[in-house]
């Protein structure tokens, strides 16, 4: 008799504990589990021919650019030369990661490093020394600079994402003073010593 009564007293206590946790008796059928409803993830909307032009030459140029402006610190032989080659440096760099933020969630690639034309003209400025070095800095890098301030004039009219029209509008006006402060640092080097 103590047996069974002992068997009932832990059938009892392990179907309590089984409604207490919340875990289904065995009187008690489990419902199968709901299937988790979770949103797909939303696939990038893919670029346009135009948006990927824009990351891929823009980055090309940005990538050139921070190359002669990293020359141009050690090499520079005014000291405009190497104050707008560090400014430079400095806004590109800010402009590459954040284009780069926004080529990687659109499965863009960009650039790790120099090819063709500018690969050779990169190193033909390393190479150059003293007044040289300068006139052949600021002869390419200003040539970049204003086909980059043309790139960023037509994205920011008519780049199809708004993540890349946004980025090309706001960052215009650095571009733009590229040109303009590359225009004076070069007349202020070559004044004579």
């Amino acid at each position: 008799m103590n047996t069974i009564l002992t068997a009932a007293r832990t059938s009892l206590a392990a179907v309590a504990l089984l409604a207490l946790t919340g875990a289904p008796s065995i009187a008690q059928e489990a419902a199968p589990a709901a299937p988790a409803t979770t949103a797909p993830a939303e696939k990038p909307k893919p670029l346009s021919a135009g948006d990927k032009k824009f990351i891929k030459d823009v980055s090309k140029s940005f990538y050139f650019e921070m190359q002669l402006a990293s020359s141009a610190k050690t090499n520079g032989n005014s000291e405009a030369t190497k104050k707008f080659a560090e400014q430079v440096n400095k806004e590109l760099l800010k402009g590459w990661e954040e284009l780069g933020v926004i080529a990687k969630e659109k499965g863009e690639m960009m650039p790790a490093e120099l090819s063709g034309g500018d690969k050779g003209s990169a190193e033909r400025v390393k190479k150059a020394k003293g007044d040289g070095f300068d006139k052949l800095f600021f002869r390419e890098i200003l040539k970049e600079a204003k086909g980059v301030e043309r790139d960023f004039e037509s994205a920011a009219k008519s780049a199809t994402d708004p993540a890349l029209k946004q980025f090309a509008t706001n960052y215009l006006a650095i571009v733009k003073g590229h040109v303009t402060d590359g225009d004076k640092a070069e007349k202020e080097s070559t004044k004579k010593k």
